[in-house]
C-alpha cells in the first residue's frame, strides 16, 4: 500500500488463513489500529505493509493468525517501527 491509506474505521480484519482478527478502530497513514475480537480483545497496531488485499470493507493481512501473535503489534508504534519508504517521518495515529 502506498500513498493515502484507503482503510476505514469499522472494517473487518482477517488473517491470510481466514480467521477474523478484529475491526479497524483508527487509521493512520502507515498503520491502523485494530480492536481484536473476543471478550479479552486488545488493540493491535498493524503496519499498512502487512495488508495483502482489500475486498469491500474487509482487510486481508499477509500473515496467519499464529504469525500475528508474534509480531509485537500490541505496542503502539515507535519512531523506529514507523519508517516510511521515502524516508519522511510518518504521522501519528489520530
Amino acid at each position: 500500500m502506498s500513498g493515502r491509506n484507503p482503510i476505514r474505521a469499522g472494517w473487518e480484519v482477517h488473517s491470510n488463513d481466514g480467521h477474523q482478527i478484529g475491526s479497524v478502530s483508527d487509521v493512520g497513514e502507515d498503520f491502523f489500529r485494530v480492536r481484536e475480537s473476543g471478550f479479552f480483545g486488545h488493540d493491535l497496531y498493524i503496519p499498512a505493509t502487512s495488508v495483502a488485499t482489500l475486498r469491500g470493507e474487509v482487510v486481508y493481512l499477509n500473515l496467519s493468525r499464529d504469525e500475528i501473535g508474534s509480531t509485537g503489534w500490541e505496542s503502539q508504534p515507535t519512531e523506529s517501527r514507523r519508517e516510511t519508504e521515502n524516508g519522511d517521518e510518518p504521522k501519528p495515529l489520530a
